[in-house]
């Protein structure tokens, strides 16, 4: 797999790829968003490569690492996020339980330990939610890819 002269391309499609989700409502449009930073990614590439010879494979490497690493990016900024926010919320509602007289004796242990732990259980459930993302991102990255080659590559006929 050749990346030389590919890296800024697979960079900037990856900010989209791992930043946009991160945009309220275009969250929603979760396929869409690794298809276009893949289509980005490509245009990139096409318009900045000398040789007209831009071929599907450039597409689908292009693609595969644009999803690759704009999910990297977007696991990197949600755990801790995540994390945090959890730890806060966790303390935060430990404090509006009630009193230990006022729950039930299993109750009671039970309910501070999951909120004693609530941002760890929390970052467990966003593992897996960045895992699906990855898959997402990895999919439709290489159709994206593979779109933008077809739509942006210069024909070799002038």
């Amino acid at each position: 797999m050749n990346l030389e002269g590919k890296w800024k391309a697979i960079l900037l499609g990856s900010l989209i790829t791992g930043l946009v989700p991160f945009v309220p409502l275009l969250f929603l449009a979760c396929c869409l968003i690794p298809f276009a930073g893949a289509i980005v990614a490509a245009a990139i590439y096409c318009n900045e490569t000398p040789k007209p010879a831009v071929t599907n494979s450039d597409g689908v490497v292009l693609g595969a690492m644009t999803g690759l690493i704009g999910s990297v990016i977007h696991a990197v900024i949600i755990i801790p996020v995540v994390f945090f926010l959890g730890k806060f919320i966790g303390g935060f509602l430990g404090h509006l339980l009630p009193g230990q007289e006022d729950l039930p004796a299993r109750l009671a242990p039970f309910l501070h330990g999951i909120l004693a732990n609530f941002g760890g259980i929390l970052v467990f459930v966003v593992i897996f939610r960045v895992l699906g993302y990855l898959g997402l991102s990895l999919v439709f990255g290489i159709l994206g890819g593979i779109a933008g080659v077809a739509l942006f590559k210069r024909s070799t006929n002038p």
